[in-house]
């Protein structure tokens, strides 16, 4: 039986863990979606990233699926749902 989108996520999720915990930068793909505005600037590529700690469930109702990592010292975020690749890999080739 084949994983289901969801637990591919959640099973690439622990595998970036896993790079940033070693200190191995990887790269995603993502579609970005700003939800308070309602747009998207599209498909965001991003190279050499690693994971930071993640936003507390007592301030998101989103933390779950919020996902912050740190680019060229800046923290930015991306939505799980809405990832699209993991270092050049589709998510549903997992």
């Amino acid at each position: 039986m084949k994983a289901t989108r969801t637990a591919r996520l959640y099973a690439v999720l622990k595998r970036m863990r896993e790079l940033t915990k070693a200190g191995v930068p990887f790269d995603i793909e993502y579609i970005s979606y700003q939800e308070k505005a309602g747009v998207t600037e599209g498909v965001k590529k991003v190279q050499g990233i690693q994971l930071r700690t993640g936003m507390s469930k007592a301030h998101s109702d989103k933390a779950d699926v919020l996902v912050g990592y740190i680019r060229d010292g800046k923290n930015r975020w991306f939505y799980l749902p809405l990832l699209i690749k993991f270092n050049n890999k589709f998510i549903d080739e997992y």
